[in-house]
């Protein structure tokens, strides 16, 4: 029969001495207390430490040479206790990949889960050389896992060519662009070379430029905006 508490009996991690309590499951449970009082290390140093500890002695000594080891915490047992899920105080030092699965840690632990049930379907392309699932298949951060196209992002940066080349019936340095109406940087430098070893009159409308020193341009100047391509409603025209 299932237990419907959790029994802490002698928690002595870090400040805590000898506490013994009953946390009732199912309920939203509450740690009160001054600062100093043992709060996180009974919820994060004892029981989450313990319940980790748990999960990472049923996986083969293989897999668990891959994950940090963790010290089992000062208690004299626990009864009751489950799969936990821990979000701490820990300043978060968030990126573009960032999910709950990172931030909490359980990414790893829920792509080894899903490698290692049968049954998972997946596309041909994305199986390994065996026909099987790696773990690597349900990591954003390998090629086997992410995205082709944003690679693992969740979007992709792509510059606008209509909002570089404002007025293309004007030259190139005489308004048709923004971008090159004003001495800034090395564009003016970079554009007229590459239009004479292409062999393009930058004298002529914008829309008359080869598509070859067009694709150049907005490269060039996609490197430098890093705006998304849904900057079409967020830049204004100069």
């Amino acid at each position: 029969m299932e237990r419907e508490t959790i029994d802490v009996v002698g928690a002595r991690t870090n400040n805590l001495r000898d506490v013994s309590l009953s946390i009732p499951k199912g309920r939203l449970v509450a740690f009160t207390g001054v600062s100093g009082s043992g709060k996180t290390s009974l919820a994060i140093d004892t029981l989450h430490n313990e319940a980790q500890l748990r999960y990472l002695e049923g996986l083969s000594p293989f897999v668990r040479q891959y994950i940090t080891q963790r010290n089992r915490p000062k208690v004299d047992r626990i009864l009751g206790l489950g799969a936990t899920l821990a979000v701490d105080q820990r300043r978060l030092n968030r990126n573009p990949r960032s999910t709950v699965a990172t931030i909490t840690g359980i990414d790893g632990h829920l792509g080894l889960l899903y490698s290692r049930l049968p049954g998972i379907g997946a596309a041909p392309a994305a199986e390994s050389a065996d026909g099987h699932l790696t773990t690597a298949h349900f990591d954003r951060n390998t090629p086997e896992g992410s995205c082709a196209d944003c690679h693992g992002v969740g979007g992709r940066w792509q510059a606008q060519e209509d909002l570089i080349i404002t007025c293309p019936e004007l030259p190139l340095f005489e308004g048709a662009s923004p971008w090159f109406a004003k001495w800034r940087s090395g564009e003016h430098a970079f554009v007229p070379a590459l239009a004479e070893k292409r062999g393009v009159d930058l004298g002529r409308g914008g829309r008359c430029l080869r598509s070859s020193v067009t694709a150049c341009c907005t490269a060039r100047v996609r490197r430098r905006s890093r705006r998304p391509s849904t900057c079409r409603t967020r830049m204004r025209r100069p």
